[in-house]
């Protein structure tokens, strides 16, 4: 493709970060984190959208997180999370993946006050959504949740009760 349209081609960049939300998914923060670096410049000397830079802003800051870059990470999870806010709104499934992800980076720094804020902060906007837009936070709140290891009722019962595909069938009712 980057051999076709080149290198900087808006759809270029929109795979090589599909590519590196991948290389994310099986742990390979670095290779993801050299790819993002390079699609976000790309974005800025293109012009892209506000929101697409945003979103490419937080895929950057999780890899830089789980790199334990941790200082960058939270810079860029803070703006971006701002920016998808005002573009999308609290309650959208990306910016609550940015809540959860600057919560996970000020556990893993040792901020545990800040995280619990951040927790209850998401807590408060998954309540508040429907259980389609939960799905894509899921994980976040899972590992926010581990990484604070507080004994505060557990946000998984509360969503696996809202995901469960039929309230009648009990499994729902049996959890903690």
């Amino acid at each position: 493709v980057r051999a076709d349209l080149g290198r900087d081609h808006p759809y270029a960049l929109a795979l090589q970060k599909s590519l590196a939300h991948t290389f994310l998914d099986v742990g390979l923060a670095d290779q993801a984190s050299q790819l993002l670096r390079r699609t976000l410049v790309a974005e800025r000397a293109n012009g892209a959208e506000p929101l697409q830079v945003s979103a490419t802003e937080a895929a950057l800051g999780s890899a830089l997180r789980m790199k334990g870059d941790l200082d960058e990470a939270i810079v860029l999870l803070s703006d971006s999370g701002k920016a998808i806010c005002e573009h999308l709104g609290h309650s959208h499934p990306q910016a609550m993946q940015c809540t959860g992800s600057l919560g996970l980076a000020y556990a893993a720094k040792g901020e545990k006050k800040k995280a619990a804020e951040l927790q209850k902060q998401l807590s408060a906007q998954l309540q508040r959504v429907s259980a389609r837009q939960l799905a894509g936070v899921y994980s976040e709140v899972v590992k926010l949740e581990l990484q604070l290891q507080d004994q505060l009722p557990t946000i998984k019962v509360r969503l696996w009760r809202l995901l469960c595909c039929c309230a009648r069938c009990g499994f729902c009712r049996r959890l903690p």
